[in-house]
């Protein structure tokens, strides 16, 4: 089978679109974000300094933790259930 993903952003009066094969790892995805970034031309620099720090919210915990399966969800509504409620999340101020 030969599925592919298709990859479009549009912005400026520009269109990118990028088809990578389905099946791309972590890594190979990064890469079509950073490609895509750069087309629209925002600077590389741009693109390393946004991964850092990202990458150092998540190593000081400042981001959201991702649940687990065995962990529950505190829904607006005070239901807890063991999914996330995507339509109705509450973000810390601070986001």
């Amino acid at each position: 089978m030969d599925d592919k993903m298709t990859f479009t952003v549009t912005a400026y009066g520009k269109t990118i679109t990028i088809t990578q094969p389905e099946d791309l790892d972590i890594h190979e995805f990064l890469n079509t974000c950073r490609t895509l970034a750069i087309a629209l031309e925002y600077h590389e620099e741009s693109w390393e300094d946004a991964i850092i720090a990202a990458a150092d919210a998540i190593e000081a915990n400042d981001v959201l933790p991702i649940k687990s399966k065995k962990d529950m969800w505190l829904h607006n509504d005070g239901q807890v259930r063991d999914y996330p409620d995507v339509d109705n999340i509450t973000l810390p101020s601070d986001c």
